[in-house]
């Protein structure tokens, strides 16, 4: 967990448990953020369980499409290390940034399942926190992160629909 995320009772116990039962490659839940308030955040989980998980003909495509490239915060996953290291997937070292990441292993996924159900909460508006604290450093990990996500946006088709529905949110909401 990241220094302004807190685990939430036994979820990841659940997550491991379902992991197992499905023998899937990854499962994640939902989280809690807080800020001036507390809410069950609009989540990747709640998106995909609204749109019908079981159709076996979306592709990862289609999520990220579907759910307009939110990113499955991956301190709300349980994942088989098995399939990291067959898939070679990694974050962007020095970045500390997991939307990328959270595609790469949806894209990747053969098996998956998200449970609404919470797993971690996030405070988002903690002063003073490594995390939410904007400096030069803020900005150097963000653009470390950039030049792998344009590639593997090109590289998967995805860049004038990212450009279409999330990169002005992202922009505004993360960047500015």
């Amino acid at each position: 967990l990241d220094p302004d995320n807190e685990a939430l009772r036994d979820s990841y116990a659940f997550l491991l448990q379902k992991a197992r039962e499905n023998n899937e490659d990854l499962t994640f839940g939902g989280i809690f953020r807080a800020a001036k308030t507390v809410q069950h955040s609009r989540n990747c989980a709640r998106q995909w369980n609204d749109m019908g998980k079981n159709e076996s003909s979306l592709s990862a495509k289609d999520i990220l499409l579907r759910t307009k490239f939110f990113a499955v915060s991956i301190q709300a996953m349980v994942i088989r290390k098995s399939f990291i290291l067959e898939n070679n997937l990694q974050q962007v070292e020095g970045a500390g940034q997991d939307t990328l990441f959270s595609w790469e292993l949806l894209s990747a996924a053969n098996s998956l399942s998200a449970y609404t159900q919470p797993v971690h909460i996030y405070y988002a508006a903690t002063a003073g926190s490594v995390t939410n604290t904007v400096t030069p450093k803020y900005f150097e990990k963000f653009l470390l992160l950039q030049s792998p996500k344009l590639h593997w946006l090109k590289e998967n088709g995805l860049l004038n629909e990212y450009m279409e529905t999330r990169y002005v949110f992202y922009t505004k909401g993360w960047v500015l």
